[in-house]
């Protein structure tokens, strides 16, 4: 397994809609965005205004955040 995959993260910082066409490694963040997931697997967490996501499969995992914080 390729643990450099779980870090990487697909920025759309000013997009109003993201369709995801294929699976992607990593977390996804479009704060702004209405995000469409159908029929893929993403392996991270998703940050979006509103979410559509119809999986063929669904796995979950339990995780800690670690928010560090800078002074």
């Amino acid at each position: 397994e390729d643990s450099s995959a779980d870090s990487v993260i697909w920025n759309f910082p000013n997009a109003s809609s993201v369709s995801v066409t294929s699976s992607l490694p990593g977390s996804l963040l479009a704060p702004s965005a209405a995000v469409s997931l159908i029929d893929v697997n993403i392996d991270g967490d998703v940050f979006a205004r509103s979410l559509d996501y119809r999986a063929w499969s669904t796995q979950s995992a339990r995780f800690t955040a670690q928010i560090p914080c800078l002074g």
